[in-house]
């Protein structure tokens, strides 16, 4: 009996090893499936929206929304992923909004034509439409 314990204690160690071996192999099928969600690269910008319909007090702050909306159609569905967002309301009923925001997948570079674009359109709102008078980002960093 006491040959026997050795020789199984050697068999569970080889075959410990064996699996430990086996399961440091990458799964190539695991990772294939796995995705990473890549926030893109920061950018700051500054909108100033004019609503199709005044309303003072804003009841319903829906830039966020809408930009995302015009970001998503203009790249075929990629998220964006809002940072910081500020509006104030200007004295002729516009409003200015400051977004720091990145797009799933995208560098400032690609979006940054995209939103100069948007200039003169007219965006579709939860409440009211939204006219872009003006548009302007730059890169940025997180804060």
């Amino acid at each position: 009996m006491l040959f026997k314990i050795p020789n199984i204690l050697l068999t569970l160690l080889a075959v410990s090893a064996s699996v430990g071996t086996a399961s440091a192999a990458p799964n190539t099928f695991i990772n294939q499936k796995r995705s990473i969600i890549d926030p893109g690269e920061p950018m700051t910008c500054t909108f100033l929206f004019k609503p199709n319909t005044p309303e003072t007090p804003l009841t319903w702050d829906e830039f966020d929304t809408i930009i995302d909306q015009a970001i998503q159609q203009a790249t075929g569905g990629s998220n964006t992923f809002f940072l910081a967002s500020k509006n104030t309301e200007n004295a002729d009923q516009t409003y200015t909004v400051n977004a720091q925001f990145a797009t799933e997948h995208h560098t400032a570079a690609e979006i940054i034509p995209i939103i100069d674009s948007l200039v003169g359109t007219t965006l579709k709102g939860l409440v009211r439409n939204w006219l872009v008078e003006s548009a302007s980002c730059v890169p940025s960093k997180v804060v």
